[in-house]
């Protein structure tokens, strides 16, 4: 029998492991899938051939996926999401330097009150002559969102009390070592890289701004889901076993000697482990239960592109127009997710964040 060959899309992060994994372990071979990994280096670049049709699938930032079905420049894209990926390890890290001077402030405990307050005493001595600069990973992303929304709560105005730019995952390490930047908010494995070689202090988990957020999602081109449904419900079925292996501490070591490979993350397996973690990961002081499929992280939930919606209006991306909040419902397919996995007890439905508060004490509801 002959496998259909599905061509994915990923950028080197630690939350990429279940496609990566359905690959190497024969979870897409079981269910009839040739899967072709390709690895990029941007999300701008990784969602651009999705849009083009080099790529049927993708690791994708769900804002951005979000902006593409919403038609938003550069480059529209439509894509669904029947499955999410990614929860648990993304982190606010200070240059060393930024982090001994926010010490002065106050405390870093890993708390994001204490560090915000800090970070806004100081921005107010050093005045718009001075800024902080910290990068996002992409203007569309949770990292972006999550970090202005920490900001403001802390008294601290996005872009006019400080700077935040745009620059891929892989590059914000040397960005702080070279003084580039000041501060990022990334996901693993580049905060414990940045910890590890001496350049930066991870001080505030995004968890710690919002409990158990949402950040990625199996993007899977519209048209090509359309055209080929038993396929994706394969695809669904199979990363979703895959996410399932990667939780299960017995194959810990297994997992670590896959994502150090060259062609995946090309990093020590010592710090690849570290930002797997045994049970925890610890930003700060701030303890972290990373997770692939437990939690319902796998779960694709229209209410969490509601919410990614609402900040892009809170930051000035688009106005609010009710088709906006209609084709964010229609990419989200958590009906895909229930026929692909019918047959498995411990697929997860329960929404992660959903009942969680943020740091500054608003529960979680978009109003649309």
């Amino acid at each position: 029998m002959t496998a259909d060959r599905i061509t994915a899309g990923f950028i080197p992060l630690i939350d990429a492991a279940p496609l990566i994994v359905a690959h190497e372990l024969g979870f897409a071979e079981d269910v009839g899938i040739e899967l072709a990994l390709v690895r990029e280096s941007s999300w701008a670049t990784l969602r651009d051939r999705v849009a083009v049709g080099h790529l049927e699938i993708a690791h994708l930032l769900a804002p951005i996926a979000i902006a593409g079905c919403l038609g938003l420049p550069p480059l529209p894209v439509s894509v669904i999401a029947p499955l999410a990926l990614g929860t648990g390890r993304n982190a606010i890290t200070v240059s060393l330097a930024l982090a001994e001077t926010l010490g002065r402030y106050g405390e870093l405990e890993g708390n994001a009150t204490v560090t915000g307050d800090a970070l806004n005493a100081l921005t107010r001595d050093r005045g718009p002559s001075n800024q902080v600069t910290i990068a996002v990973v992409h203007p569309f992303s949770a990292h972006a969102y999550l970090l202005n929304y920490w900001l403001r709560g802390s008294g601290i105005r996005p872009n006019e009390d400080v700077v935040v730019e745009v620059l891929p995952p892989s590059l914000m390490v040397d960005a702080l070592k070279s003084g580039r930047i000041d501060a990022c908010c990334v996901g693993e494995p580049w905060n414990t890289v940045a910890q590890n070689e001496g350049v930066g202090r991870a001080v505030v988990a995004c968890d710690d701004i919002w409990g158990a957020n949402p950040d990625k999602i199996l993007g899977v081109r519209k048209v090509w889901a359309e055209e080929h449904p038993d396929l994706t419900r394969n695809i669904v079925r199979c990363v979703f076993q895959a996410a399932k292996w990667c939780d299960q501490p017995r194959n810990r070591d297994r997992l670590i000697d896959i994502l150090s490979q060259t062609q995946y993350l090309n990093l020590p397996s010592d710090q690849v482990g570290q930002s797997l973690g045994e049970d925890y990961l610890h930003f700060g002081q701030t303890a972290v239960r990373a997770s692939f499929a437990r939690r319902g992280t796998t779960f694709p939930s229209a209410q969490h592109g509601l919410w990614f919606y609402s900040q892009m209006i809170e930051n000035g991306q688009l106005v609010h127009d009710e088709q906006h909040t209609q084709r964010i419902k229609d990419m989200y397919r958590p009906n895909i997710y229930r026929e692909a996995l019918a047959e498995f007890d411990d697929a997860d439905e329960a929404e992660i964040g959903t009942s969680s508060a943020f740091f500054d004490g608003q529960d979680f509801g978009p109003s649309f």
